[in-house]
């Protein structure tokens, strides 16, 4: 039966307030053949670029007295092994063990749990998706007063050493991710989530012969690792700075770390930053981002919603701006775990824009405001990046909100019969990988979506499909697809005349309008009395008649017009009649058989 290592992933490294000696250790040495036997052993963590223990310029990871480590031979299995001072140099102390080659690992928690029994040169490790701190543990800052807090040993770095005498260079498996948080409201977890489902907690293994040590995990496991129970205040000046402990891995899509906090008046909330680009993070070296800006104000975000849609005059407006509790505002719900999920306020006479303060409730699913007088959907809907559900139908939207190409987790998007004109962004196509059903008919959409999207996920099946429909004298081409030409029409419908030395311009419409006129040329029946350009500018040469066609390359479908040339001053400009008067300005008179002459 397989054995297993527990590990628990998230950790803060020690802090280095003390200064490595060289310590020389007691030594009980017995020559067998080859092997040598040791009861003693010194412990060093190198700070060399493979085997980085320091992450910043004031913390580095140190042994403690009684540290326990595992230790094991070629020829012996694990013994344990504690450590008698503390600092970056230990020596440690254990049963005498036998052996060519020697093997060691940390933490060590009890006797034989942590080899392979197949293999005992594999370290298996279980490294448990959820890490609990104490309540009021500072995460931030530990006191200078204990620079070496304990906090058991489930919280510290996974490393591991190989030799063949007494002293060991401890390398460390995992990656280090630095995050920095800032803003008004007290953090209670924070997840790291992949977005591709790579492994990240579970069952894995450290080959302890390989010169460069990782932890791998089996592939199928949790995708997820998270901090539980920090209850940590947040300030709007200073950074509260996390460090995770990842496995070395390629995230293909890029992670996600979400945050999960209270508001200052008790609101829960989530919010979620998305990396979507691919990267790689090595073992033993240190990841750094930019500070995380997690400023939540719900009330203050409800209320821009409602001034700047009009709220005072909404159709029902329940408990907006009051002290009821927020369940009791009209159009608000909250899920299982009482974070405010959904704002549904359908047919309720909203107008104006959604303002940008929108992002402050990172927690809203879904958001419906259908049949209203919207104009504009602003930036800050870009920012709820967990949201699935968004619709905003026939509403009075003219152009493409591109801020909703950020919330990448969209599974319902409706925007049908609004105004939106133009082409769609390039990017729609790709923005929305788990996208279930999508509406953008009735509106003024137009142009050819380029070929460079041809390729893009679900194009053929779902979005040529949902874009189609739009209102009349409105349609998409997409450049890689030709729509048949059913008939084409000329701007001259009957025969024109012309003085040598005109112009005409044709101009030929397709039915449909979203046809390809790539395929249709401009000729003429005769050369010699007038010419004709690629881009139907007839130029008259010479006296005669000749015929203007506009016909498909392959036959088929065509449009043509007869023109008349004549020589110059034949062809007078036609003076449009004003009045008419007659000869006679009276009424007249006359007898049978007389006669007038108008």
């Amino acid at each position: 039966m397989r054995k297993f290592y527990k590990f628990l992933p998230f950790t803060l490294l020690l802090l280095a307030g003390c200064s490595s000696e060289d310590l020389s250790p007691n030594k009980e040495v017995v020559e067998t053949s080859k092997a040598m036997s040791y009861n003693v052993f010194t412990a060093e963590i190198k700070d060399s670029p493979l085997t980085r223990a320091i992450f910043d310029t004031e913390k580095s990871l140190v042994w403690q007295e009684g540290d326990q480590i595992g230790v094991l031979s070629d020829l012996e299995g694990v013994q344990t092994f504690t450590s008698l001072n503390a600092g970056k140099t230990a020596t440690l102390e254990g049963e005498t063990i036998t052996g060519n080659q020697f093997y060691a690992f940390y933490p060590r928690w009890s006797p034989a749990q942590g080899v392979d029994e197949n293999d005992p040169t594999k370290l298996n490790v279980y490294v448990d998706p959820t890490t609990y701190y104490p309540y009021g543990y500072n995460l931030v800052n530990p006191s200078p007063d204990e620079p070496h807090v304990q906090y058991g040993d489930g919280r510290r770095v996974l490393m591991v050493a190989k030799s063949n005498d007494q002293h060991f260079s401890f390398k460390q498996t995992m990656a280090l991710v630095k995050f920095s948080l800032k803003g008004n409201c007290k953090v209670n977890s924070v997840q790291f989530e992949s977005n591709n489902y790579e492994s990240l907690s579970g069952f894995g293994t450290v080959d302890l012969t390989a010169d460069e040590p990782i932890l791998v995990i089996d592939d199928g496991y949790v995708p997820v690792i998270r901090i539980n129970e920090n209850f940590q205040q947040l300030s709007e000046d200073e950074t509260m700075d996390l460090y995770f402990r990842i496995p070395p891995t390629k995230f293909e899509k890029g992670f996600n770390l979400r945050i999960y906090g209270t508001t200052s008046d008790g609101m829960k909330f989530s919010k979620l930053k998305s990396y979507d680009k691919s990267v790689s993070f090595e073992r033993a070296e240190l990841y750094r981002f930019s500070a995380m800006d997690v400023h939540v104000d719900i009330r203050a975000a409800l209320k821009a919603f409602y001034d700047a849609t009009g709220g005072d005059n909404w159709t029902n407006n329940a408990n907006w701006n009051s002290d009821a509790p927020y369940n009791q505002w009209y159009g608000l719900s909250f899920d299982m775990n009482g974070y405010l999920s959904e704002i549904n306020l359908d047919d309720n006479n909203l107008t104006g824009s959604i303002p940008d303060e929108i992002a402050w409730i990172p927690t809203l699913d879904k958001i419906s405001v259908n049949n209203n007088h919207l104009t504009s959907l602003g930036n800050g809907i870009g920012e709820l990046t967990s949201m699935r559900y968004f619709y905003a139908e026939n509403n009075e939207l003219s152009e493409f909100p591109t801020a909703l190409l950020n919330c990448h987790n969209i599974w319902y998007l409706g925007l049908s019969d609004n105004q939106i004109e133009g082409t769609p962004p390039v990017e729609l196509f790709t923005a929305f990988p788990n996208i279930c059903s999508a509406s953008f008919s009735g509106n003024k959409l137009s142009g050819v979506v380029p070929s460079e999207v041809k390729d893009s996920p679900r194009m053929d099946d779902f979005w040529m499909y949902v874009l189609q429909d739009q209102q009349d004298g409105y349609g998409l081409g997409f450049e890689w697809q030709i729509v048949p030409v059913e008939s084409v029409s000329l701007n001259y419908t009957e025969d024109q005349n012309v003085n040598v030395g005109e112009q005409l311009q044709f101009i030929a419409t397709p039915t449909p309008s979203n046809a390809s006129l790539d395929e249709f040329k401009w000729t003429v029946s005769d050369a010699s009395v007038g010419s004709i350009d690629e881009n139907g500018l007839f130029t008259a040469l010479s006296p005669g008649t000749t015929t203007v066609y506009f016909v498909r390359n392959n036959g088929g479908v065509w449009a043509a017009v007869d023109v008349t040339v004549m020589d110059s001053g034949q062809v007078t400009e036609e003076i449009p009649v004003e009045t008419i008067t007659f000869n006679y300005t009276k009424e007249m008179k006359v007898k049978l058989g007389d006669h007038l002459t108008f």
